[in-house]
């Protein structure tokens, strides 16, 4: 995770209100079957009128999530932490907050801590989203240069000004927005 408090990018950013951000999305975490170890998952509900094509993105995204939940202790043969679910449903949380439906599907990784890392990397540009075990999250996306154009800790989605702009920077990078305001 990055050091930086706030985003290195501030392009005359607004708060969002909250009430202009896609209804949200409903969690549930089902806790493991006493007779089997490998159920922990993550299941979605939708309201009424959600998004087709951001409905599809989050089930992608939570069956890969779903998978990554199974890995056992020292996945990784080096000592690695199991995924925990705070780190799961925080970054599903965090895909529900950030995407539209033009967003690509992100790339899920484990992180040796027990953390998850949701991926983008379109045209040059990357967007990561990095979730901790214990559900911190530090964003980071950068140019084709690997110049750092959004950076930054927090702790959980809600509707500040660096939310509002790693949303926008990760959707300019598939056409919500302008890309070359983001440059």
């Amino acid at each position: 995770m990055t050091s930086l408090a706030a985003p290195v990018f501030s392009h005359n950013a607004m708060p969002e209100p909250r009430s202009a951000w896609p209804r949200p999305t409903r969690y549930l975490y089902e806790s493991p079957n006493p007779e089997s170890n490998d159920r922990r998952a993550i299941s979605l509900t939708f309201s009424t009128g959600f998004d087709d094509h951001k409905r599809s993105l989050l089930e992608v995204t939570v069956d890969a999530v779903n998978r990554l939940l199974r890995l056992p202790q020292d996945w990784d043969a080096n000592g690695a932490a199991p995924v925990s679910e705070l780190a799961a449903i925080t970054a599903i949380e965090w895909l529900d907050r950030l995407a539209f439906s033009d967003t690509a599907v992100p790339h899920v990784v484990p992180l040796k801590s027990g953390g998850l890392q949701l991926e983008w990397v379109f045209d040059g540009q990357s967007f990561e989203v990095e979730v901790g075990p214990d559900g911190d999250v530090g964003v980071l996306g950068a140019d084709a240069a690997g110049n750092p154009i959004i950076e930054g800790e927090y702790p959980a989605p809600d509707g500040t000004v660096f939310v509002s702009d790693a949303r926008k920077f990760l959707n300019s990078m598939f056409g919500s927005f302008d890309r070359a305001a983001w440059r």
